[in-house]
């Protein structure tokens, strides 16, 4: 029986909005196919959005400040944050909860026969 988890998009810029797109996708695959999706999309959170307009556009909600991912411990997560820099600050704020990544794969994505896709991976 698999269960239906929580997950949000860490990140409101243009990676974490194509990341968003990604999830839907993916989840509407899913539902097509008869399956039972391994994610709820609850929206996105962003310390800072300059365009949240443009989530409105996607149909997804602001949540919040990236900090509610410690408050909601049962939340999944995926990392839509371009940067390195800017991706590895988040990491190590999020601390304990890291181990709570989600592993996204577009639907419509190749990966080779020798790849293996690793935890966290987007």
């Amino acid at each position: 029986m698999s269960t239906t988890e929580d997950l949000v998009v860490v990140g409101a810029g243009g990676h974490g909005r194509e990341l968003v797109v990604t999830v839907t996708t993916l989840l509407d695959d899913v539902r097509r196919a008869g399956g039972t999706p391994p994610w709820r999309l609850l929206g996105v959170v962003d310390d800072g959005p300059e365009q949240p307009d443009r989530l409105e556009r996607l149909g997804v909600e602001l949540l919040g400040v990236v900090d509610l991912l410690a408050e909601q411990t049962d939340w999944r997560y995926t990392l839509g944050i371009g940067t390195s820099a800017a991706r590895r600050a988040v990491v190590q704020r999020i601390g304990g909860h890291a181990g709570r990544a989600a592993t996204i794969v577009h639907p419509g994505a190749s990966v080779g026969p020798d790849c293996r896709i690793g935890a966290a991976v987007v």
